[in-house]
């Protein structure tokens, strides 16, 4: 059976003729072979893919590379980063990523949650608060349901907030000169 070997990293791809049947573990060391490294355990850092993401695995060492769905002509990935395909944003810390969610508007910071668990609560440690509700409105009914919407949509986030240092803070909604004294009712009679 011939297989496509392709770095992660490099894309280079190889050729390699595997035996049948062939374990995963054997396959490595094949594909350490074809490698330029002067190490001799490259075999044991070496994880392979099918898709870029998830490493190829066995439940048994017995197991061969067919039994886990390679067929031939597949390209099969191969990296030898300790990380294996993990991708780059997931090899950040949380430090980082708090950063990075800070240029972004606070709505935006908060949808990031539904990526993974991890993310789920990273938007909370943002030391900048920045409320963008810029819209215009045609008429007061559906200014004040829209407005009423964004209090509540703001009210929220900053019950859900728990960083103990605000930075900036900052609610932005724009109106036309017209639905500034609505506003201003409006808010008055909301904070009695």
């Amino acid at each position: 059976m011939k297989l496509q070997l392709r770095s992660f990293k490099t894309k280079k791809t190889l050729i390699v003729k595997i035996p049948n049947p062939c374990t995963l573990q054997h396959l490595k060391k094949l594909v350490s072979q074809k490698l330029p490294s002067t190490s001799n355990s490259l075999a044991a850092n070496l994880h392979l893919s099918l898709n870029q993401k998830d490493e190829l695995t066995t439940t048994s060492p017995k197991d061969s590379v067919q039994s886990i769905g390679i067929t031939s002509d597949d390209v099969v990935y191969f990296t030898t980063h300790p990380n294996g395909f993990r991708d780059f944003i997931s090899q950040m810390s949380d430090d980082v990523l708090v950063i990075i969610l800070s240029f972004l508007p606070i709505k935006e910071a908060a949808i990031t949650s539904i990526l993974s668990t991890r993310w789920r609560l990273l938007w909370r440690h943002l030391n900048q608060l920045n409320f963008d509700g810029n819209r215009t409105f045609n008429n007061e009914v559906s200014f004040r349901t829209v407005c009423e919407k964004y209090i509540t949509q703001v009210n929220s986030v900053i019950q859900s907030y728990n960083h103990p240092l605000i930075k900036d803070f900052r609610i932005r909604y724009c109106l036309r000169n017209q639905y500034v004294v609505v506003m201003m009712n409006f808010l008055w009679e909301y904070l009695r």
